[in-house]
């Protein structure tokens, strides 16, 4: 099975692929793999959907990983220190606005450089309309419906190809960094190497100047549905509970010097293996993502159980049932229930039999608690061992997600980050803080509605 159709659907409705590149995309049976499946004719440099993977294997998961995040974690710092935010409490109409306004941007820049914010200082903004404007297009609503958010992505088209065009004109080999990834034009070497004589953008048919816009605007839109308003969630979550608040805090200064703290210089190894975060991270994503396993039945017919899904069937899956599966998902005898955030959910503490991910079958024998020192039972491990199958933020199977590394770095950076240099308090009300069902099936969900929240910041910090 494979994936095709959906970007295929994705590619012309949300992105405004132009007919001829869309071609190139239905044309290609190649397959997802390095040898194309027994049978294909498509030539080896029209092997889009594979040679697209690969290139975006190589920049979240190979050697572009590690200057990727840093670049991104440097502009995000960079963004919140620059915010008129002093030791006075000063109130802002939205947090998920005040997350897309300074994590997109420094996102954005992280891959494609700085030259496209300069040269369109509102593309952040931009970007966030129409982020919130997707339900439509995803409907596949014309034009005359929806002008707006036609008016929106056209100009978020246009900003593109004047980077591409300026970048083209400016580039030159000698600016790229000693690291071999970066430059000013470009931004990285994944998108530098879709532009160049033996790129993607260049031998593949029928790819011309506003098809490599509709696929650089999908990959920056892929690269931020998920990952702001998960960040955001998870950073909300932890200032709306004093508690946990102070336990970040603590597990904060018991893994970092003083000097790290002030300047939220983490290790990101450190950072990432921290149990109370990544519980934080994994719940939050629990909770908050609602998406579609989409596969395609493109070569033969599937059966699953008594399921019969004829050739060339669309199947879509949400992982929302699995994700608040109330039989499987540990509620600790209800005290937690699977609609709530719970920060410790995925925590397995060594004094209780009963912590830990996953209920215990009624019948199951309780094992009796850890005879470990005193010491040691207050030290929780993060776990998801046993939830294969039943967590599935990033999907599965060949297309599981590829930026997932870098995306749990980034959201347990973003909410370190930001209980170290500030305080925050949460001025929305119960129904604001809703899941807004509008966004259901597209990944990470926006609240229902603004979030207004005031924030000062910590005394001796940034």
């Amino acid at each position: 099975m494979t994936g095709t159709p959906l970007h295929l659907f994705c590619l012309k409705y949300l992105f405004g692929m132009p007919p001829e590149a869309l071609n190139m995309y239905e044309s290609d049976d190649s397959g997802l793999g390095a040898q194309p499946v027994p049978g294909s004719q498509v030539a080896p440099h029209n092997r889009i959907d594979y040679r697209t993977h690969a290139g975006l294997l190589k920049f979240t998961n190979g050697t572009g990983f590690e200057g990727f995040y840093e670049r991104w974690v440097t502009g995000y710092k960079k963004r919140l220190r620059s915010l008129d935010i002093g030791d006075e409490w000063v109130e802002m109409p939205d947090f998920m606005g005040f997350f897309g306004d300074n994590f997109t941007s420094a996102l954005i820049e992280s891959i494609c450089g700085p030259t496209l914010l300069r040269l369109n200082p509102n593309f952040a903004r931009d970007f966030s309309k129409y982020d919130l404007a997707m339900p439509g297009l995803l409907k596949g609503l014309p034009r005359w419906m929806i002008p707006r958010t036609y008016r929106t992505r056209d100009k978020l088209l246009s900003s593109i190809r004047q980077w591409h065009s300026f970048a083209r004109e400016q580039f030159d080999k000698s600016l790229i960094d000693q690291d071999g990834d970066t430059d000013p034009y470009w931004g990285s070497a994944f998108i530098r190497e879709r532009q160049g004589p033996d790129g993607i953008f260049t031998t593949v048919g029928n790819f011309n100047h506003d098809a490599r816009a509709a696929s650089d605007l999908g990959f920056i839109w892929a690269a931020n549905t998920n990952l702001v308003p998960s960040a955001m969630w998870s950073t909300l979550e932890i200032f709306k509970d004093s508690s946990l608040l102070s336990r970040t805090r603590a597990e904060l200064e018991k893994s970092f010097s003083s000097a790290a703290l002030s300047d939220a210089h983490f290790s990101s190894q450190t950072l990432v293996g921290l149990p109370l975060f990544q519980s934080i991270y994994a719940e939050t994503l629990r909770l908050r993502i609602r998406a579609y396993a989409a596969r395609y039945t493109d070569r033969s017919e599937l059966q699953i159980n008594e399921w019969a899904f004829p050739k060339k069937s669309i199947i879509l899956v949400s992982t929302t049932p699995a994700h608040m599966d109330s039989t499987f998902w540990n509620t600790k005898n209800g005290d937690h229930p699977i609609d709530t955030f719970w920060a410790d959910r995925f925590l397995i503490y060594p004094n209780d039999p009963s912590s830990g991910p996953i209920k215990r079958k009624a019948t199951e024998e309780v094992p009796p608690p850890s005879s470990s020192p005193p010491n040691a039972l207050n030290t929780p491990k993060f776990s998801l061992s046993g939830t294969n199958g039943v967590w599935l933020p990033y999907g599965g199977g060949p297309r599981v997600c590829i930026g997932r590394a870098f995306s749990k770095r980034a959201i347990i950076a973003a909410s370190a980050i930001m209980v170290t240099w500030f305080e925050v308090e949460i001025l929305a009300d119960v129904k604001a803080l809703g899941m807004d069902p509008k966004f259901y099936g597209l990944g990470g969900q926006q609240p229902m509605g603004k979030v207004p929240f005031r924030i000062r910041k910590r005394k001796g910090m940034i």
